[in-house]
């Protein structure tokens, strides 16, 4: 049995291994325009699923018209807030239809520029130079489109493409005041409106990348989660299954040395061992089923009642009864309620002592386990002592009491010098809040 139990184990472990693989997202990183790695751009704004649904090309267009980042959408009503009062024909210089066509279209490239900034940006410089060849002496407009397309680039981090830009607006400058150097003016005003421009653009990158790292963060943290609630629910399933099969492969042993046992006190005493077996590993699987339930909690439940614990000792006294072993308790001063962790290692030190008082104790004598608690400068400490008759065995150490007691902080003696023997348990105890709801109760009994 113990090989399945092994078995089982590796299977759960493999069975973790492929669903984290299967299911690992991608870290966020991606490769940039320029080959380098760069943080993934989050997902842009979400429209309704059933707008997507029923009608998918209206949804790509509206898709492309907000953008893929966070910042596209005020930034483009930004732009086009800014650009629209050119619509206006109160600022025109000449009512030619050459002049006319050239400005409306610099608008409208001022519109574009937010969507399809690249491609807004050189053709702006084209037009800008054809404006500059048929109205020497009127104020180009085209200058604005180009540095509406520069900041959107900068703001995209394409910063190669902003300086390209800037260099061409600059030439297309000396271009202007070559024509015209009383145009100086010109040249003072877009200095501002660059620097104005680069900045925004600046704040919506920072802003973007800022967003984009706190949803990365938090999808690596919801990530991290589910992993590891994958990986404690897949343990707890091998936890049960070692549980189940260690629990079973017990209960046949017991039963087949019942089935050869022709003495009635060795029948009773079995008999005591099974049900002592089978309620211990109901307690363990109660306590992997907590888990499962609630991953969150770990190992460590909430603060339960002493009584509940006392209820728990009636019950191994009335199971010990069977096994012919009259079994008493004693019960001194205890805190109201002990921790989950101190709690749950109480009724895994009183289940090991009645154990051990059915294996070895003779058939018909008196048994007590004791519970008590003392103080000292160190702090609180549980103290359980078990006392029952010697048995035909000799005494002898209970060493896997002294582990568990000493894995806990504690420590445990037994003395069997004389006719009784008596083991003492003494374990640090954790206080519990007063205030504690002891919920974990019903998952205890």
């Amino acid at each position: 049995m113990r090989g399945g139990a092994v078995g089982g184990t590796v299977a759960a472990r493999s069975a973790y291994d492929v669903t984290v693989k299967e299911t690992r997202r991608p870290t966020g990183r991606v490769a940039g325009h320029d080959g380098a790695q760069q943080e993934e751009a989050p997902r842009g704004w979400t429209l309704p699923v059933r707008f997507e649904r029923g009608f998918p090309r209206a949804a790509r267009v509206v898709r492309w018209m907000l953008g893929p980042r966070l910042v596209d959408l005020p930034l483009r009503a930004l732009v086009i807030a800014t650009a629209a009062p050119a619509f206006v024909p109160a600022g025109l210089e000449s009512d030619a239809a050459g002049y006319l066509l050239l400005h409306y279209t610099s608008v409208l490239l001022s519109c574009a520029a937010a969507f399809v900034p690249r491609t807004a940006g050189v053709v702006s410089v084209a037009g800008y130079l054809v404006f500059l060849s048929q109205y020497p002496l009127l104020i180009n407009p085209w200058d604005f489109p180009i540095a509406i397309a520069a900041a959107v680039l900068l703001s995209e981090g394409r910063w190669r493409w902003w300086l390209a830009l800037l260099g061409l607006q600059a030439c297309a400058y000396g271009l202007l005041l070559g024509a015209d150097p009383t145009q100086h003016y010109v040249v003072q005003s877009a200095v501002p409106i660059w620097l104005q421009f680069a900045l925004l653009a600046l704040a919506a990158r920072f802003m973007e990348r800022r967003v984009g790292q706190e949803i990365a963060l938090r999808a690596a943290a919801a990530e991290r989660h589910r992993e590891e609630t994958v990986r404690m629910r897949l343990a707890v399933a091998a936890d049960a299954h070692d549980t189940v099969s260690h629990g079973v492969a017990a209960q046949t042993a017991i039963i087949r040395l019942l089935s050869g046992e022709r003495n009635p006190d060795g029948q009773t005493r079995l008999l005591g061992e099974l049900a002592l077996v089978t309620d211990r590993t109901q307690l363990e699987l109660r306590r992997l089923l907590r888990v499962l339930r609630r991953p969150e909690s770990g190992t460590s439940p909430e603060p339960v009642q002493v009584e509940v614990l006392l209820r728990q000792l009636d019950g191994l006294a009335q199971v010990a009864a069977i096994a012919g072993v009259t079994l008493t308790t004693e019960v001194g001063a205890l805190p109201h309620r002990l921790s989950g962790r101190d709690a749950e290692q109480l009724q895994y030190l009183m289940r090991e002592l009645v154990t051990n008082q059915v294996k070895h104790a003779p058939l018909g004598s008196a048994c007590v386990i004791s519970l008590d608690s003392s103080e000292d400068a160190d702090g609180r400490s549980l103290i359980l002592e078990s006392r029952n008759a010697l048995g035909a065995e000799p005494g002898r150490e209970p060493w896997s009491l002294a582990a568990r007691a000493a894995e806990l902080g504690g420590d445990c003696s037994a003395d069997w010098s004389g006719s009784e023997y008596r083991v003492s348990i003494r374990v640090p105890i954790a206080e519990a809040r007063e205030d504690a709801a002891a919920e974990v109760a019903i998952s205890l009994e």
